[in-house]
C-alpha cells in the first residue's frame, strides 16, 4: 500500500534497525487504545472468537 501511494507516506516509514513500519504500529495502537476506552468490547468478543476460528 505504501509503494502504491494508497496511504500517507509517513505511515509506511520503516524503522532503520527493525524494518517495521513504526508509525503504522503506533497509529494502530492508538486507535485500539481509543476503542477500548470508549466501547464495551464484551459485545464484540464472541464475534472476535468466531473470526479466530475461521
Amino acid at each position: 500500500m505504501g509503494e502504491a501511494h494508497e496511504m500517507p507516506r509517513w505511515l509506511g516509514e520503516l524503522h532503520p534497525s527493525f524494518n517495521v513500519p513504526r508509525h503504522a504500529v503506533l497509529a494502530i495502537g492508538a486507535v485500539t487504545f481509543v476503542l477500548v476506552l470508549f466501547f464495551d468490547l464484551r459485545q464484540i468478543l464472541p464475534l472476535a472468537s468466531l473470526y479466530l476460528l475461521v
